[in-house]
């Protein structure tokens, strides 16, 4: 991937397949993610890949959808 759009457009793709492993593997493997609702950062590619696999369980048919520029 090259572009951010290009990153955003897979991202988007493996949360809508609840894809954990493609999801996870667009971060770096030390990573930060502040998740406000968690309260407590998430570091390393492996933490964020088990919040989206536990995600995914527990929100089994929530949509993501991302704008374009021509929808903003």
């Amino acid at each position: 991937m090259t572009t951010p759009k290009q990153v955003i457009s897979a991202w988007v793709e493996a949360l809508n397949t609840h894809d954990a492993v493609a999801a996870a593997a667009l971060y770096h493997e030390d990573a930060v993610n502040i998740q406000v609702a968690l309260g407590t950062p998430l570091e390393g590619r492996d933490a964020i890949y088990a919040d989206f696999a536990n995600f995914f369980r527990s929100t089994p048919d929530i949509p993501l959808e991302s704008l374009s520029e021509k929808q903003i």
